[in-house]
C-alpha cells in the first residue's frame, strides 16, 4: 500500500484538474508554497515549431499558439535577468556568470526562461518532492548549473540517460543518440527511495529487443 504522507495536506488541492497554459503564470496564480509532490518537465529548444495551446488535434483545431520556440534575447529577456540578479540569490549569481560568458543570444534567453520557472517549481514543491528536468546535450549543462543553483548540488540526485536508436546517416559527426534527465529532490533528505522492479519476463517482445532486459 501506499505510504503515509508525513506532511500536512494543503487545504487547497486540485486533484484531477487541468490547467493550459503558461506553467509560469499557473504556478504563480494557482499553486501553493509545498503542494506538488512531483514535477516532470520536456521544454524544447530551438526546435523551430509554435507549440499551441491543445494538442492532438488537427491545424485547424488546435487553438492559439501557446509559445514559439525560438527564443530572442531581447527586452523581457533583459528585464526578467535583471531582476533575478539583483535578488542576490545563487540563481542570480549563475545567472550573471553565464551571461558573462554567453552574452545576449538566444541560448541565454533561453536559460532565463528556464531559470524562472525553475525557481517557481522549486517553490511549489514539498519537501519530499523530486523534479526531473528533460533535456537534450544542446543545453544540458548549463541546465545543470541552474539547477544547482536553485535547488543546491545537494539535491542533486542522478543524471539519467534516455539512449534511443536511430538509422544510420552520412554525417560529420557521431549520432545524436540520446537525451538527459537531470533528477533533484527540494531537500537533501534520504526520504527518497527505488524500489526493485519486478516483472521484466513480462516486458512486450518489442521493449525488450529495443532495451534487453
Amino acid at each position: 500500500g501506499a505510504m503515509p504522507n508525513p506532511l500536512p495536506i494543503l487545504p487547497v488541492t486540485y486533484d484531477g484538474t487541468l490547467f493550459v497554459g503558461d506553467n509560469l503564470d499557473i504556478m504563480r496564480r494557482h499553486l501553493s508554497d509545498g503542494s506538488v509532490d512531483l514535477v516532470y518537465l520536456d521544454p524544447p529548444f530551438q526546435s523551430g515549431k509554435a507549440y499551441h495551446v491543445y494538442t492532438g488535434v488537427t491545424r485547424s483545431m488546435a487553438g492559439p499558439v501557446a509559445f514559439s520556440d525560438t527564443w530572442t534575447f531581447g527586452l523581457q529577456t533583459r528585464r526578467a535577468l535583471d531582476a533575478m540578479v539583483s535578488d542576490g540569490e545563487p540563481i542570480g549569481r549563475a545567472l550573471s556568470g553565464l551571461f558573462g560568458f554567453l552574452g545576449p543570444c538566444d541560448m541565454m534567453a533561453y536559460l532565463t526562461m528556464m531559470a524562472e520557472r525553475i525557481v517557481e517549481i522549486r517553490r511549489v514543491l514539498r519537501v519530499s518532492g523530486s523534479v526531473f528536468l528533460h533535456c537534450d546535450p544542446t543545453a544540458s549543462h548549463y541546465l545543470k548549473i541552474v539547477m544547482d543553483a536553485v535547488f543546491g548540488p545537494e539535491c542533486f540526485r542522478n543524471e539519467i540517460v534516455w539512449r534511443y536508436r536511430r538509422w544510420p546517416t552520412k554525417a560529420r559527426r557521431f549520432q545524436r543518440m540520446h537525451d538527459v534527465i537531470l533528477f533533484y529532490t527540494r531537500a537533501p533528505a534520504t526520504c527518497h527511495t527505488f524500489h526493485t522492479l519486478y516483472g521484466y519476463k513480462d516486458l512486450a517482445e518489442s521493449t525488450k529487443k529495443t532495451f534487453g532486459n
